[in-house]
Protein backbone atom coordinates (compact mmCIF):
# COMPACT_ATOMS: atom_id res chain seq x y z
CA UNK A 1 0.00 0.00 0.00
CA UNK A 2 1.27 3.63 -1.04
CA UNK A 3 1.47 6.82 0.24
CA UNK A 4 -0.55 8.91 -2.26
CA UNK A 5 -0.84 12.50 -1.07
CA UNK A 6 -4.85 14.06 -1.72
CA UNK A 7 -5.98 17.29 -1.74
CA UNK A 8 -6.44 17.30 1.50
CA UNK A 9 -3.34 17.20 2.86
CA UNK A 10 -2.26 20.48 0.72
CA UNK A 11 -4.02 22.25 2.91
CA UNK A 12 -1.60 21.74 6.14
CA UNK A 13 0.68 24.48 6.78
CA UNK A 14 3.94 24.05 9.44
CA UNK A 15 6.08 26.53 11.47
CA UNK A 16 3.47 29.66 11.73
CA UNK A 17 3.91 30.09 15.15
CA UNK A 18 7.61 30.08 15.29
CA UNK A 19 9.62 32.28 17.56
CA UNK A 20 12.74 33.37 17.96
CA UNK A 21 14.91 34.32 20.89
CA UNK A 22 17.85 36.41 21.99
CA UNK A 23 18.66 35.88 25.06
CA UNK A 24 21.77 38.06 26.93
CA UNK A 25 23.44 40.10 29.60
CA UNK A 26 22.80 42.87 27.27
CA UNK A 27 20.80 43.32 23.97
CA UNK A 28 23.11 45.84 21.99
CA UNK A 29 21.51 48.68 19.77
CA UNK A 30 23.02 47.12 16.95
CA UNK A 31 21.07 43.40 17.94
CA UNK A 32 17.86 45.46 18.54
CA UNK A 33 18.04 47.37 15.24
CA UNK A 34 18.62 44.51 13.67
CA UNK A 35 15.98 42.11 15.05
CA UNK A 36 13.51 45.13 14.57
CA UNK A 37 14.19 45.41 10.69
CA UNK A 38 13.85 41.32 11.13
CA UNK A 39 10.78 41.65 12.29
CA UNK A 40 8.93 44.43 10.21
CA UNK A 41 10.68 43.04 6.65
CA UNK A 42 9.95 39.35 6.85
CA UNK A 43 7.53 39.57 9.93
CA UNK A 44 10.00 37.15 11.82
CA UNK A 45 8.14 36.60 15.48
CA UNK A 46 11.85 37.70 17.23
CA UNK A 47 12.44 38.18 20.31
CA UNK A 48 15.04 40.40 23.12
CA UNK A 49 15.45 39.05 26.21
CA UNK A 50 18.02 40.95 28.79
CA UNK A 51 18.93 39.17 32.07
CA UNK A 52 20.94 40.01 35.55
CA UNK A 53 21.53 37.27 38.13
CA UNK A 54 21.46 39.12 41.79
CA UNK A 55 22.59 37.57 44.88
CA UNK A 56 20.27 38.42 47.69
CA UNK A 57 21.57 38.94 51.47
CA UNK A 58 20.96 35.07 52.30
CA UNK A 59 23.35 34.04 49.16
CA UNK A 60 20.17 32.67 47.19
CA UNK A 61 20.27 33.74 43.52
CA UNK A 62 17.43 35.64 41.74
CA UNK A 63 17.20 36.07 37.83
CA UNK A 64 15.80 39.38 36.77
CA UNK A 65 14.54 39.54 33.38
CA UNK A 66 13.88 42.66 30.86
CA UNK A 67 11.53 41.82 27.96
CA UNK A 68 13.55 44.46 25.64
CA UNK A 69 11.68 43.67 21.82
CA UNK A 70 8.77 41.39 21.10
CA UNK A 71 7.06 39.17 23.28
CA UNK A 72 3.76 40.59 21.65
CA UNK A 73 0.73 38.56 21.25
CA UNK A 74 0.34 37.99 17.34
CA UNK A 75 -2.63 37.34 15.75
CA UNK A 76 -2.16 34.63 13.13
CA UNK A 77 -4.54 34.68 9.63
CA UNK A 78 -4.52 32.01 6.80
CA UNK A 79 -6.01 33.23 3.50
CA UNK A 80 -5.79 31.67 0.47
CA UNK A 81 -2.03 32.69 -0.01
CA UNK A 82 -0.96 31.82 3.10
CA UNK A 83 -0.39 32.57 6.79
CA UNK A 84 0.07 36.10 8.18
CA UNK A 85 1.64 37.05 10.91
CA UNK A 86 0.36 40.64 12.53
CA UNK A 87 2.10 41.48 15.38
CA UNK A 88 2.51 44.85 17.46
CA UNK A 89 5.50 45.90 18.72
CA UNK A 90 6.60 48.04 21.97
CA UNK A 91 9.41 50.23 20.01
CA UNK A 92 9.69 52.17 23.10
CA UNK A 93 13.62 52.99 24.02
CA UNK A 94 11.88 54.03 27.60
CA UNK A 95 12.02 51.68 30.96
CA UNK A 96 8.57 50.40 31.87
CA UNK A 97 9.19 51.85 35.75
CA UNK A 98 10.46 54.72 33.93
CA UNK A 99 6.77 54.91 32.37
CA UNK A 100 5.01 54.29 35.47
CA UNK A 101 6.30 56.82 37.29
CA UNK A 102 5.59 59.55 34.83
CA UNK A 103 2.23 58.14 35.24
CA UNK A 104 2.43 58.90 38.60
CA UNK A 105 3.78 61.99 38.45
CA UNK A 106 1.25 62.87 36.03
CA UNK A 107 -1.99 61.84 38.11
CA UNK A 108 -0.28 63.66 41.52
CA UNK A 109 1.27 66.51 39.94
CA UNK A 110 4.25 65.53 42.61
CA UNK A 111 1.82 66.22 45.44
CA UNK A 112 2.31 63.50 48.40
CA UNK A 113 -0.86 63.66 50.02
CA UNK A 114 -2.42 62.87 46.55
CA UNK A 115 -4.30 59.09 46.63
CA UNK A 116 -4.34 57.09 43.15
CA UNK A 117 -5.18 53.33 42.22
CA UNK A 118 -3.49 50.82 40.34
CA UNK A 119 -6.18 51.70 37.49
CA UNK A 120 -5.52 55.45 37.41
CA UNK A 121 -1.79 54.68 36.62
CA UNK A 122 -2.77 51.60 34.13
CA UNK A 123 -5.81 53.83 31.63
CA UNK A 124 -2.91 57.11 32.48
CA UNK A 125 0.01 54.45 30.91
CA UNK A 126 -2.47 52.63 28.47
CA UNK A 127 -3.41 56.52 26.99
CA UNK A 128 0.11 56.68 25.90
CA UNK A 129 1.60 53.12 24.64
CA UNK A 130 -1.35 51.04 24.20
CA UNK A 131 0.77 47.75 23.73
CA UNK A 132 2.12 48.12 27.44
CA UNK A 133 0.90 45.00 29.84
CA UNK A 134 -1.07 46.16 32.30
CA UNK A 135 0.18 43.31 34.75
CA UNK A 136 3.79 44.83 34.25
CA UNK A 137 2.75 48.35 35.02
CA UNK A 138 0.55 46.75 38.27
CA UNK A 139 3.91 44.78 39.40
CA UNK A 140 6.17 48.32 39.08
CA UNK A 141 4.01 50.16 41.38
CA UNK A 142 4.17 46.68 44.13
CA UNK A 143 8.32 47.11 43.33
CA UNK A 144 8.41 50.94 43.81
CA UNK A 145 5.86 50.68 46.63
CA UNK A 146 8.56 50.57 50.01
CA UNK A 147 6.09 49.23 52.40
CA UNK A 148 4.36 46.18 50.14
CA UNK A 149 5.17 43.21 51.91
CA UNK A 150 5.20 41.77 47.99
CA UNK A 151 8.49 43.91 46.66
CA UNK A 152 11.09 41.36 47.96
CA UNK A 153 10.02 39.34 44.63
CA UNK A 154 11.42 42.26 42.35
CA UNK A 155 14.62 42.98 43.75
CA UNK A 156 15.80 43.93 40.67
CA UNK A 157 13.71 46.71 39.67
CA UNK A 158 13.08 47.93 42.72
CA UNK A 159 12.92 52.06 43.39
CA UNK A 160 11.28 54.00 46.78
CA UNK A 161 8.54 55.35 45.17
CA UNK A 162 5.28 54.94 46.49
CA UNK A 163 3.62 54.46 49.62
CA UNK A 164 0.75 51.81 49.80
CA UNK A 165 -1.92 53.22 52.25
CA UNK A 166 -4.54 50.50 52.23
CA UNK A 167 -5.39 47.53 50.25
CA UNK A 168 -5.04 48.95 46.45
CA UNK A 169 -4.29 52.69 47.31
CA UNK A 170 -1.32 53.99 46.99
CA UNK A 171 0.22 57.88 47.22
CA UNK A 172 3.52 59.17 46.58
CA UNK A 173 6.32 57.84 49.35
CA UNK A 174 7.62 60.37 51.84
CA UNK A 175 10.64 59.06 54.35
CA UNK A 176 10.32 62.07 56.41
CA UNK A 177 6.63 60.90 57.33
CA UNK A 178 6.59 57.48 56.43
CA UNK A 179 9.42 56.31 58.20
CA UNK A 180 12.57 53.97 56.33
CA UNK A 181 11.61 50.66 54.87
CA UNK A 182 14.02 47.58 53.29
CA UNK A 183 14.24 45.74 50.74
CA UNK A 184 11.10 43.35 51.76
CA UNK A 185 8.32 46.15 52.80
CA UNK A 186 9.53 45.99 56.79
CA UNK A 187 10.01 49.24 57.94
CA UNK A 188 13.31 49.76 59.84
CA UNK A 189 13.42 51.44 62.69
CA UNK A 190 15.98 53.69 63.94
CA UNK A 191 16.54 54.01 67.23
Amino acid sequence: MGTDINDDDKDIIFNIKQKLYIVAEAISPTVKQVSQYLSDKFNININNLAYEILRTKDGDYIISVQRILGFEKSKVTIDNKGPKVAVEHWNENKKVKDIVRDAVNKFTNGDKSKVFKPVDIVNIVLDEYPNANKVTIRCQLTAGCVNHTSRRYYPGGQQDEYYLISKGIYRLYDEEKDGKWDWEGKRIDID
